[in-house]
């Protein structure tokens, strides 16, 4: 049974470093948007800086899928996944 729950669990550390990055990240946004909410002189400013935040998370987002990819994906996976009857290889003509 340990095996089988080590075997599903990520084997990069940076993993769950990314998860912690995006949830500061996502709590960063939360009070810059809090501070848009209340208004002030410093609406555009801080609109300019949630859009950078947004960038950021999502440049963190695109680094936990490629972290999810590597540590989940083998090569077998993708074989068979290549193999599959069911997957579509030519476009819809609907």
């Amino acid at each position: 049974m340990f095996q089988l729950i080590k075997s599903i669990l990520p084997k990069e550390e940076k993993f769950f470093d990314l998860f912690e990055a995006h949830a500061a990240k996502a709590e960063e946004a939360a009070a810059t948007l809090r501070t848009i909410l209340e208004g002030g002189e410093a609406v555009a400013d801080n609109c300019l800086k949630l859009s950078r935040q947004e960038e950021e998370a999502d440049h963190i987002s695109y680094e936990v899928m490629q972290a999810i990819r590597r540590s989940f994906i083998t090569r077998s996976t993708a074989a068979t996944s290549r193999r599959c009857p069911l997957r579509s290889t030519t476009p819809s003509t609907r």
